[in-house]
């Protein structure tokens, strides 16, 4: 009991030690964002960007200004100011949108991310930096670098922004650099314009990096590191004068940001101190808690102990009674015991006496079944010689049945053999007068087919008398069957899709393209079976914002029939279904328009791609986001017209033909599961499965047009 009540008390003083447990859910934005900040001061930032990214997918993080900043921040310390930038622009169109928008306490994070966007907008400018056509670029180079060492990092990271672009790549980029002189190549380029707008962006072509460039791009960084400046030397002393003024302004403004940053943490730490507080408290009142629990445990235990001494003593008064009763039990088992064995051996004597008397009894009845057996044992002997004599009359009697049997088997089959000659006599016969009969039949078929033949003779010459024909003459028919290939080429329109966020819109794009065929005749009228090849050029959705051209290759399976229209006239209907592949290869200026047209359309991001769905929501996406490379498998129906004529006494036929065709083509994607936004709203996210070959990754194009036909 002693010991029990040294555990309640140092249960009790653990108690009012342990520190308090921390409330938030894994889930809580306030709790991601605490855990946000810590792991970027600590320094990590992916860990850092992965709590905000998981604050943001929740319905409160996107409602919530500090939530855009943090990320913002992320991409901040990265020295990706275009990234930030956007990231905070973000914040503000949703706090316009949003009817449950939380700026933070008297919208501090509304007021920070509005400062955060001035810096941008008035130290930074957006330039479009394209690399050359061969070689690695080499990277535009501040001089003299910003006097901010904030605004200096971004300057001194631009080498690595390139090298990345290199490595994905990419002939184009677009980059916010910090306001100030730059050289590119052999120019002096002044940036200081303040413009954000990707879409009026001015374009620097980066030079080789190699030769007379790149050693004077190495003079001009180790004079930069030596304190040195050749930019200040070609300025004027008004600009020089400019730039310093300009440098002025930037200590200025890096000691008011510094003031800001100090009163910001001020402000973090009160407010950790004030969360610091309030956990402080809960662990007081979890401790108070946790003291009237184990006192209360204690005072259980105390009663636990008392009723336990009472059971204990109760338990010996129980068991001293019950050994008394098993003594008494056992010497009561004895006393049976023994009267159970005198019983016994009584009953042993009288099973042996019984014994006996019943040994006698067996033998005697044993003496009477052995007289019995031998009585039934000459019975069934005599019964035994009845019946072989029995038997053997029987098979004498079976054996003159199968005698009479076979004889009048043999009258029978003597009977049937006489029955089948007159038989063969009857058919030999029979076959005889058939035979006559055919031979009387074929000879009227051959005088019958010679009159006909001198009627259509006679037919021929009357038409021939009148300068008519009314249908292809045998030399004809067989001169048209007898030409074997087929060449067509023609161009036309195909049908196009535009998404649009309320539906869809058709257009018509011009396609071209031509194929080659060798006929199969079939039947002796000109009914044929084409086996072919076919090339098609035609527009596909390579680009999210305009359409870019694909080379379509198809093997292709038509019968043809003919419809002789006089003389060496013919309409030929060709109709049949093909099967292939293609692919699309835009060139670098047109991927370069296609970036720009998007971002200059940023409420309309793809008006060339597929529509997914979930439920009731939808999404587009471009192709280019399902990761297609440009490969692509096609199938479809053609059908062709064509009206032809000989060429003159030449075996060669050349007419013109309409057609109608349709491709269906199936984009080769990587096959995954794809997030999209909702079009109605923008903020829910949505998931849809998309196979590597799918129907929901295909284009329909329906082509039309007119061709050139020749048949030889």
């Amino acid at each position: 009991m002693v010991l029990q009540r040294l555990l309640g008390v140092a249960l009790l003083g653990a108690a009012l030690l342990l520190p308090a447990a921390p409330a938030a859910a894994a889930d809580d934005v306030r709790s991601l964002l605490g855990q946000g900040w810590t792991y970027l001061e600590a320094g990590s930032l992916r860990k850092a960007e992965e709590a905000f990214m998981g604050a943001f997918d929740t319905p409160e993080g996107r409602n919530t200004a500090e939530v855009y900043y943090a990320v913002a921040a992320i991409w901040w310390e990265r020295r990706n100011a275009m990234a930030s930038y956007m990231w905070l622009s973000d914040a503000q169109k949703a706090s316009r949108d949003s009817y449950t928008w939380n700026g933070g306490p008297d919208s501090e994070w509304d007021r920070r991310i509005g400062s955060r966007r001035r810096f941008i907008e008035k130290n930074f400018t957006v330039i479009k930096l394209r690399s050359p056509k061969r070689g690695k670029p080499l990277p535009p180079l501040s001089d003299p670098p910003p006097a901010d060492p904030l605004l200096r990092e971004f300057t001194d990271g631009l080498s690595q922004v390139v090298d990345e672009g290199v490595e994905a790549k990419v002939a184009v980029q677009w980059v916010l650099l910090p306001n100030g002189t730059y050289w590119i190549g052999e120019d002096l380029v002044t940036l200081g314009g303040g413009e954000l707008d990707p879409a009026r962006a001015d374009s620097w072509e980066l030079p080789t990096h190699g030769g007379k460039a790149k050693k004077a791009y190495e003079e001009r960084v180790a004079a930069i590191g030596a304190g040195n400046s050749m930019a200040l030397a070609l300025l004027g002393e008004s600009e020089r004068e400019a730039l310093e003024a300009e440098r002025a302004d930037e200590e200025e403004r890096l000691r008011q940001e510094r003031e800001e940053a100090d009163r910001v943490a001020e402000a973090r730490r009160a407010e950790e101190e004030r969360k610091a507080a309030e956990e402080q408290a809960r662990a007081d009142e979890a401790a108070a808690a946790e003291a009237e629990r184990v006192a209360e445990e204690q005072r259980r235990a105390d009663e636990e102990e008392r009723r336990t001494d009472e059971d204990q003593r109760a338990a010996e008064e129980d068991q001293r009674q019950a050994e008394a009763d098993r003594a008494a039990e056992e010497q009561r088992k004895a006393d049976e015991e023994a009267a159970r064995q005198a019983e016994t051996l009584r009953r042993q004597k009288e099973r042996e006496a019984e014994a006996e008397r019943q040994a006698v009894a067996d033998e005697e009845a044993r003496q009477a079944e052995e007289a019995r057996q031998r009585e039934e044992g000459l019975a069934e002997l005599r019964k035994q010689d009845e019946a072989r004599a029995d038997e053997e009359a029987r098979l004498r009697e079976e054996r003159l049945a199968a005698e009479e049997a076979a004889r009048r088997e043999a009258a029978d089959a003597e009977e049937l053999r006489r029955a089948e000659e007159r038989e063969a006599e009857r058919l030999a016969a029979e076959e005889a007068e058939r035979t006559r009969s055919e031979d009387e039949w074929e000879a009227a078929r051959v005088r019958m087919e010679e009159q006909q033949e001198a009627e259509q003779a006679r037919e021929d010459a009357r038409r021939a008398d009148r300068g008519t024909t009314t249908g292809p003459s045998g030399d004809e028919r067989d001169r048209f069957r007898s030409r074997k290939l087929v060449l067509a080429g023609g161009i036309g329109g195909a049908t196009v899709t535009r998404l649009q966020a309320d539906g869809t819109t058709g257009e018509v794009d011009w396609s071209a393209g031509g194929e080659g065929a060798y006929l199969i005749p079939l039947k002796d009228n000109g009914l044929a079976l084409g086996l072919g090849v076919s090339y098609t050029n035609v527009p596909v959705s390579g680009c999210s914002q305009a359409q870019t051209r694909a080379s379509l290759f198809a093997v292709q399976i038509a019968p043809r029939i003919p419809i002789s229209l006089g003389k060496r006239a013919w309409l030929s209907i060709r109709a049949g279904a093909h099967i292939g592949g293609g692919g699309t290869w835009p060139s670098d200026d047109v991927r370069d328009s296609c970036a720009v047209d998007r971002l200059a359309n940023p409420d309309d991001r793809v008006a060339y791609g597929v529509r997914l769905s979930s439920g009731p929501a939808t999404g587009r996406l471009s192709y280019a986001e399902l990761g297609w490379r440009g490969a692509s498998f096609v199938v479809g129906p053609d059908l062709e017209v064509a009206a032809l004529f000989g060429a003159g006494s030449a075996n060669m036929y050349l007419g013109a033909a309409a057609f109608l065709r349709h491709d269906q083509v199936f984009a080769i994607v990587n096959g995954d599961t794809y997030h999209f936004r909702d079009e109605g709203s923008g903020l829910s996210l949505f998931s849809s499965p998309v196979a590597g070959l799918d129907g929901k990754a295909s284009m329909a194009r329906f082509q039309f047009g007119v061709r050139g036909v020749v048949i030889f």
